[in-house]
């Protein structure tokens, strides 16, 4: 089985075990990763665990890691469905790289989960030259905001509005209030009559 192992802070080192890349702090905290359940071919589950591997050292937090993992995972199955799955790093292609950003541009987190990927797979330096090298350098602009800022005009403007809008709605309350207090008052000064009168029978 291929495994890869977490690395929580800079103090870290990268070793070997069993022939597959691995990390572990020096404090022993590690935290395993199975590629082998990655569906590619076992080079090319290799390359990522080392990819992750590589990448991790200067990592601080827990759950960074994991994520980049399901990450790898999502491109692995991309790959995977394709009529020519790459063997391994060296045998991507512009095509196919295109191919899953379109899959993944429309939603700000599929844009995240691209650059972090491609940023994992430029860890390889068989990917700084070739077809792919081009499309792995790609930079992946945020999704542009869906709404505009308010210009200071408009805030002005909102402001006014809901001033107005809570000052009749506090008037309304306060001629609410002085009505109901006069009823009261009114059914006090008559409910002490009404006892005199049924008393007098």
């Amino acid at each position: 089985m291929i495994w890869s192992s977490q690395v929580l802070g800079p103090a870290s080192d990268q070793t070997v075990r069993d022939g597959t890349p691995s990390v572990g702090r020096r404090d022993g905290q590690l935290k395993d990763f199975d590629f082998s359940t990655l569906p590619v071919a076992e080079p090319m589950q290799r390359s990522l665990a080392a990819a992750l591997a590589a990448a991790v050292k200067g990592w601080s937090s827990h759950e960074t890691s994991p994520r980049q993992f399901r990450e790898l995972k999502g491109f692995a199955e991309f790959a995977s469905q394709q009529e020519r799955p790459p063997h391994d790093l060296d045998e991507l292609n512009a095509a196919l790289l295109k191919a899953w950003s379109l899959r993944l541009k429309d939603s700000p987190g599929g844009r995240a989960m691209f650059r972090n990927v491609t940023a994992l797979l430029r860890k390889d330096p068989r990917v700084h030259t070739g077809p792919a090298a081009e499309e792995l350098a790609r930079r992946v602009p945020m999704l542009p905001r869906q709404r505009k800022s308010y210009a200071a005009t408009e805030l002005d403007q909102i402001r006014l509005t809901a001033r107005r809008t809570f000052r009749s709605a506090l008037l309304r309350i306060e001629k609410n209030a002085a009505y109901l207090e006069r009823g009261r008052a009114v059914a006090r000064i008559r409910s002490p009559a009404r006892t005199a009168v049924r008393a007098a029978i």
